[in-house]
């Protein structure tokens, strides 16, 4: 074979079509569905399983998944609620891919939309306070903070390169109903950032989820959940939830 063709894809098992996986790639299966990767760069991480574990959007709603990624969250949140009608939204045309195969692959191409576009354009094309719940995973880390992958996909999704947290308040702002919910995981250490922005975008912090990353105890991530137009008033859970 030479060196400018593409390798021949390896066939994973089991019912569903798009279940073929390159030398590239890896196919894991977690919380009843199959999920295709990249063995290098971004791979979805045990928050994107908690964020998925913890969003309770209602049944029949419209979900917005903003930087869904391989599409994890999104596929976990169907497969939970079947009668859900969800966007993600990926801005990386390789990652906006591999979700499609990945929802392919799992049978749910009635119920999942990807659309591959930067956060920042949605309110160009998309409707006003259309979505009744949107679920996102940021990145937590402003540029020039801490070491930076070399990998671009794995740099875009854990720093804040193409997209701020603020960038997400008000896109969501917009998106969301009035009394729509918001759902996210962030970093510990930029909490008052996180609640600073959602303010600032009239998505008021309503209940907030430690997450317990350590043996010693230390919390350095949060799900927190939001309220568009919501009146004050923040419920605290005591007891961290353990990662595993």
């Amino acid at each position: 074979m030479k060196k400018s063709e593409v390798p021949p894809p390896l066939t994973g098992g089991g019912e569903g079509e798009g279940e073929q996986v390159f030398p590239d790639e890896t196919l894991d299966e977690i919380e009843d569905v199959r999920i295709i990767q990249k063995k290098k760069g971004h791979r979805f991480t045990t928050d994107s399983i908690l964020l998925a574990r913890l969003s309770t959007p209602k049944k029949y709603a419209k979900v917005l998944e903003l930087g869904t990624g391989c599409g994890i969250i999104s596929i976990i949140l169907s497969k939970k609620i079947p009668s859900l009608r969800i966007t993600a939204v990926e801005i990386q045309e390789e990652m906006a891919k591999l979700t499609e195969r990945n929802v392919i692959m799992n049978n749910m191409e009635p119920n999942i939309s990807v659309i591959n576009r930067d956060i920042k354009e949605l309110p160009n094309i998309l409707p006003s306070a259309h979505f009744d719940y949107i679920v996102t995973n940021p990145p937590y880390r402003p540029p020039a903070s801490g070491r930076t992958s070399p990998d671009k996909k794995r740099a875009v999704s854990n720093h804040e390169f193409s997209v701020t947290i603020n960038d997400i308040m008000k896109v969501s702002q917009h998106l969301l109903k009035v009394r729509g919910r918001m759902s996210l995981i962030y970093t510990a250490d930029r909490l008052a950032d996180l609640f600073s922005a959602m303010r600032r975008n009239r998505i008021e912090p309503k209940e907030m989820r430690c997450i317990l990353t350590n043996k010693e105890g230390v919390v350095r991530l949060v799900w927190v959940e939001g309220v568009r137009e919501g009146k004050p008033g923040l419920k605290i859970s005591c007891e961290p939830l353990a990662i595993g």
